[in-house]
C-alpha cells in the first residue's frame, strides 16, 4: 500500500457492479476504500481486490491514470457504511483516517437496492425514512455533504499533467425516464409517498450530479451521473421464487455483466473524455450511457430514448442526453433543500 496513492470511496464494493468498480479501480494503481454494510463480505472483497492488484503487472513510474495507468500499485481496505443509516454514514465520514481523506479523490455512489421482496417492516429505516430512497439516494447525499470539502482541498493540491482526477459519481438509470416531466413533490418521495421510489432515486441521482457540477466550478472537481444498464447483479437477489424461475434467464440472456455494468463508473471516475464530451466541461450533467443510442431518439425523448437507454445494444461508455427534468436546475434546488431539511430533522446538519 502507497502512501501517495489516490483514494477511491465505492459503496456497496462487495458484490457486483460495485465490486468490479473497484477491482477496475485497483488495477489502476487506487487504493480503493470497499464501502459496504456487511463486515464478511466487505473484508472478503478487499481480501480479493489485494491478491488481484498483486497478480496484476505493475506500469510504474512515468505513466499517468489518465492514460489508464498508474506510477503506484494498487490496494484495497474495507470499513464498514451502511448508506441507509445516518448514523452509520457520519460514523463511516468521522473515521476516515487522516491518510485516507487527504487522499481522497473519487467518490462513487454505487450502493443500491431495487426495493423487490422489501418486507412492510424493512420499508421504513431506523431514521423513519423511506428504505429505497434513503439507501439510494438520501445517504449518499449526506456522505457527499460530509466528504465534499476533502475532494476540494485534493483538488487544490493537484500539480503536474497526468494527476487522477477528482469526481463525484453518482449511479442513476434509465428509470430516471419513468418519473413524470412535472416538477417532483420531494418531502413526498422522501417519506414514500410518491410511487415508484427506486425511478425518483435515480433522477436524483442525476439531478445531485448536475448541481455538483454547477457549484464546483472553478474548483477542480467533477460530477457524473451514469447509467450502468440493466445488469445482471445481486440487486435482483430478493425477486420471489415465483418470478425468478422467468427472470433470471431472462437476465442471463439479455443483461450486461456486471463487469460490462462498471464500464460507465470507471469512465466516469477516471477518464478526461468520454465519445468527445469533455468530463471536466463546465455547467449541466454528463450523463454517460453503456448503449448504443441513435442521435434521433435522444432528440426524441419519451418511449425512444427509454428503450435504446434500457436495453441496449452494449457499446461502453458514451454520453447520452438525459430527460429535460434531470437538468432542470429549480428541481436539484428544491431536491437539495428537501433533503437538508430531512438531515435537520434528524439532527445530522
Amino acid at each position: 500500500m502507497q502512501e501517495n496513492a489516490p483514494v477511491a470511496i465505492v459503496t456497496g464494493a462487495s458484490t457486483g457492479i460495485g465490486y468490479r468498480t473497484a477491482r477496475n479501480l485497483v488495477l489502476r494503481g487506487y487504493q480503493v476504500v470497499v464501502a459496504t454494510r456487511d463486515p464478511h463480505a466487505g473484508a472478503l472483497a478487499a481480501e480479493n481486490l489485494n491478491i488481484d492488484a498483486a497478480r496484476a503487472p505493475h506500469n510504474g513510474p512515468g505513466t499517468t491514470f489518465l492514460e489508464g495507468g498508474s506510477p503506484h500499485q494498487g490496494s484495497a481496505l474495507f470499513l464498514p457504511l451502511d448508506v441507509s443509516r445516518l448514523s452509520s454514514v457520519r460514523n463511516f465520514a468521522d473515521g476516515l483516517p487522516h491518510s485516507i481523506r487527504s487522499r481522497l479523490h473519487v467518490l462513487v455512489l454505487n450502493a443500491g437496492i431495487s426495493g423487490f421482496g422489501l418486507s412492510r417492516e424493512q420499508r421504513t429505516t431506523p431514521d423513519d425514512f423511506e428504505t429505497i430512497f434513503a439507501t439510494n439516494f438520501l445517504g449518499h447525499f449526506y456522505l457527499v455533504r460530509l466528504l465534499l470539502e476533502a475532494l476540494r482541498e485534493t483538488a487544490a493540491r493537484q500539480v503536474g499533467p497526468g494527476a487522477a482526477p477528482v469526481r463525484v459519481v453518482t449511479l442513476a438509470s434509465v428509470t430516471h425516464r419513468l418519473v413524470p416531466d412535472r416538477a417532483p413533490d420531494w418531502a413526498a418521495v422522501i417519506a414514500g409517498r410518491s410511487g415508484n421510489q427506486y425511478a425518483y432515486s435515480k433522477l436524483a441521482a442525476l439531478l445531485l450530479a448536475g448541481r455538483l457540477q454547477r457549484e464546483l466550478v472553478g474548483t477542480g472537481v467533477q460530477a457524473v451521473a451514469v447509467n450502468p444498464g440493466a445488469v445482471n447483479s445481486q440487486i435482483w437477489r430478493h425477486i420471489s421464487p415465483r418470478t425468478a424461475c422467468w427472470f433470471r434467464p431472462f437476465m442471463r440472456c439479455f443483461f450486461l455483466t456486471p463487469e460490462q455494468g462498471a464500464a460507465t463508473s470507471v469512465a466516469a471516475a477516471t477518464a478526461v473524455e468520454v465519445g468527445g464530451a469533455r468530463v471536466d466541461a463546465p455547467g449541466g450533467v454528463l450523463y454517460l450511457s453503456p448503449y448504443a443510442s441513435p442521435a434521433w431518439a435522444q432528440r426524441a425523448g419519451g418511449w425512444a430514448a427509454l428503450l435504446f437507454d434500457a436495453l441496449g445494444p452494449f457499446r461502453g461508455p458514451a454520453p447520452m442526453l438525459p430527460t429535460l427534468l434531470a437538468t432542470d436546475e429549480k428541481a436539484a434546488e428544491a431536491l437539495w433543500a428537501a433533503c437538508e431539511a430531512a438531515l435537520g430533522r434528524n439532527q445530522v446538519l
